[in-house]
């Protein structure tokens, strides 16, 4: 009888003895699974995102003041200030030291966060403009390379797209945009790829009165136009998200006019007048004339620049942002072609902006179907 007791304890005990083994592989394993995974360089960028963040909302008298002004702080001084782990601390690979940046910018009213994060030779953070100068083409549809009389009155080396069937298409905001070019310090010129019927707007570009033509055709002068107003408060509008709006950098348009036989399309005529610190706009004839790959696209009135053009892939005509020279009340719109029109006439606003350059690679190809998509 002793012996049967003597058994049933110590199979209690062996019972017990194996609870708690297991009790502490479950505890081992959950801390693994909380303080020992490796994080994705995508998500070591995420947390320093997350991390500067916190670190500005309550240091606010560090941000930056004017608008495009860019600071940066380093992921020591976040982890030593204990709004982050080291960053070595993420990841389980030893032989690899990791540091990183973060790029605080203000644009208007809002401050884009761009992380940096550099892990020896398995991983550096890559730029969207980095990603698009990659592909750099001399011949059939692509990015070129180029130089223009930019908006800062000066020749500069830029990046254009042309061709018909152009991997240039990014998703902002749920919707495509396809990029334009990359000017000369990064920054990245978008437009919308389609005409969205519920959201897009229609306006006419002016119908003031004209004494050169003693009617209300709308004057030609884009500052004190209907359709600039209507961009101005597109843009205060929730029709762009706060967050693209981060990414919205201030910059100068050409708003210089042009006969329609004018074949100069180097920036020089459009930029010969310039208006500063806007943050959409419209498209000047000379990207639309420089979008086409066909050798006989060089004027308005020529036709072929319908040809290997993505530009004329838009559902709708649309204003651009140039004027006729010759006529105080007519400006042009495009749609398979470029043609002048009087300014009271309606037509669809396709919106044209500039992204900061310090935009974050996430992935995409570019295409329509797989277009860039950005952190």
């Amino acid at each position: 009888m002793r012996d049967f007791f003597d058994n049933g304890k110590n199979k209690i005990l062996i019972g017990m003895l194996l609870g708690i083994f297991v009790f502490i592989i479950i505890i081992i394993f959950i801390v693994n699974i909380f303080n020992g995974q490796s994080l994705s360089y995508s998500d070591m960028e995420n947390k320093l995102i997350d991390a500067s963040k916190k670190y500005y909302n309550e240091h606010s008298n560090l941000l930056p003041i004017n608008d495009g002004d860019e600071i940066e702080i380093t992921s020591k001084t976040l982890s030593e200030n204990e709004y982050m782990k080291d960053l070595n601390k993420y990841q389980k690979n030893k032989n690899v030291t990791c540091s990183g940046i973060v790029k605080v910018t203000k644009n208007g009213n809002y401050y884009n966060y761009s992380p940096y994060l550099e892990c020896g030779d398995l991983y550096t953070t890559t730029y969207l403009y980095e990603k698009l100068l990659d592909n750099v083409v001399n011949k059939d549809d692509g990015l070129y390379k180029t130089t223009q009389y930019t908006e800062s009155k000066k020749n500069e080396t830029v990046y254009v797209y042309r061709g018909e069937f152009v991997k240039n298409y990014i998703l902002l905001d749920e919707r495509l945009w396809r990029i334009v070019k990359i000017h000369n310090n990064h920054d990245i010129m978008i437009i919308q790829a389609e005409f969205d019927y519920k959201k897009d707007k229609t306006a006419i570009w002016d119908n003031r009165y004209n004494t050169d033509t003693d009617s209300n055709n709308g004057i030609n002068d884009y500052y004190k136009s209907v359709i600039r107003r209507k961009i101005v408060n597109y843009y205060s509008s929730d029709d762009i998200s706060d967050n693209l709006k981060e990414k919205i950098v201030l910059s100068p348009i050409c708003i210089g006019s042009r006969n329609k036989t004018d074949s100069i399309n180097d920036g020089s005529l459009e930029c010969s007048e310039v208006l500063d610190n806007e943050y959409i706009s419209l498209l000047p004839v000379y990207d639309f004339i420089n979008a086409s790959l066909d050798v006989n696209c060089n004027k308005i009135i020529d036709k072929s620049c319908s040809n290997y053009n993505y530009l004329t892939k838009y559902n709708n005509s649309y204003w651009l942002l140039t004027v006729n020279k010759n006529k105080s009340d007519e400006g042009y719109q495009a749609h398979s072609t470029i043609s002048n029109s009087t300014l009271s006439y309606s037509n669809n606003i396709r919106l044209v902006t500039n992204l900061t350059k310090n935009l974050v690679y996430q992935s995409g190809t570019g295409t329509y179907d797989d277009p860039y998509i950005i952190k």
